[in-house]
């Protein structure tokens, strides 16, 4: 074989070779899809767990702050400046909040002169969905409303532990209607990365503070990655139980937010 012939024989197989890695994800020059990082299920996830939060705020402080011998549930006893707070297996509140049982048990030491308390709850919640964790704020009586902030910190849910959420609450409310905002609350999980999420004008009612809350104002703000989607509520998203949901500025679809 002469020498040309040797040489045209080698640039073949090598133009062969090029051909065949080209069209291998490996030698491509093209991106990956982007990842949908702000799904429809994790939104209405985040959206679920932190209404579900606030509305347990909202009870807790409701029965910490009312007289006990005025409440059959939770059962209220208190030694010195400590508070606890025992729903047992499941009891209806006595403050109204929701028909469902709720179960578990809260501790705090309050500060009378001050409003201020710090404590922690163990397997609390609404129809078997219930979480653990610490509980902190202050709460202001102001005439006919009431006023408190509440400081969530390492809450978890007992049936899972690949979820955490910490959020502060900010809380007025009167003749049983409760106003809630969150400034950068932080639901950790199920995978990174992690959601932000902001509570704008969120209005719920008393009875509605059940395991699934349905605000009839206000917005929900999601920030995971490179997305943001929103929830908007209004009485007809209360009552039909679907959203309007915004992903990126653009309505997306309606969904159920409790899940």
């Amino acid at each position: 074989m002469t020498l040309t012939e040797i040489i045209g024989h080698s640039g073949a197989r090598i133009a062969l070779l090029c051909a065949v890695l080209l069209v291998t994800p490996a030698c491509t020059d093209s991106a990956p899809p982007p990842l949908a990082e702000l799904t429809t299920s994790h939104a209405a996830l985040a959206g679920g767990e932190v209404l579900r939060l606030g509305a347990l705020g909202i009870e807790l402080m409701t029965a910490l702050h009312a007289d006990p011998a005025d409440v059959e549930c939770p059962g209220h006893s208190v030694t010195d400046s400590v508070h606890v707070l025992d729903y047992g297996g499941g009891c209806p509140p006595s403050s109204g909040s929701t028909s469902q049982g709720l179960s578990g048990q809260a501790e705090f030491t309050v500060a009378p002169s001050t409003g201020w308390f710090v404590g922690s709850f163990e397997g609390i919640g609404f129809s078997g969905h219930t979480v653990s964790g610490e509980l902190s704020g202050s709460y202001s009586p102001v005439g006919e409303q009431i006023m408190f902030d509440l400081q969530f910190a390492s809450v978890q849910r007992t049936d899972r532990d690949d979820l955490a959420l910490d959020v502060l609450f900010q809380v007025e409310g009167s003749d049983g209607t409760f106003l809630v905002e969150v400034d950068g609350g932080l639901l950790i999980g199920p995978a990174l990365p992690d959601t932000t999420i902001s509570l704008s004008g969120v209005t719920v009612h008393n009875g509605s503070l059940d395991s699934c809350v349905h605000p009839t104002a206000g917005s929900i703000e999601l920030r995971r990655g490179t997305q943001t989607g929103s929830f908007e509520f209004s009485p007809d998203s209360a009552s039909s139980g679907n959203v309007p949901f915004t992903l990126d500025g653009e309505l997306f679809s309606t969904l159920p937010i409790c899940s």
